[in-house]
């Protein structure tokens, strides 16, 4: 396989849309819809073909669907499992309550929605 063709396999392609996401994340930028991810990616790479692109769209967003979904999994098991408070913030190494701990008196409904709002 040449350089070129290797260099725009859509898989790779997918994994640029995937790094221009984070890229955002990471700068607190938003990122705003597929759209501008793809104008981007175009920006960077004008000579992709629309076909690479198309296919590279499928598969970035397909590992979102599976990164999201294995996300909810282990978020229902971590509430189903009833235990709702983080050991590091809530007890210290032996297991008693960590009096410097902040979110000691918290309820663990007000816990949870306070760890919604952290990203991912």
């Amino acid at each position: 396989m040449s350089g070129s063709k290797q260099r725009y396999h859509p898989r790779r392609v997918a994994y640029e849309l995937w790094c221009l996401q984070e890229e955002r994340r990471d700068a607190r930028v938003p990122v705003g819809g597929l759209g501008s991810l793809i104008l981007e990616l175009r920006r960077r790479h004008p000579r992709l073909e629309q076909s690479v692109v198309d296919q590279a769209v499928d598969i970035f967003l397909n590992q979102q669907i599976e990164e999201s979904r294995a996300q909810i999994i282990r978020h229902r098991e971590w509430i189903l499992s009833g235990n709702l408070s983080l050991p590091s913030a809530r007890s210290s190494a032996d297991g008693s309550p960590n009096p410097k701990a902040r979110l000691t008196n918290v309820t663990h409904l007000e816990h949870f929605h306070e760890l919604k709002n952290y990203p991912s």
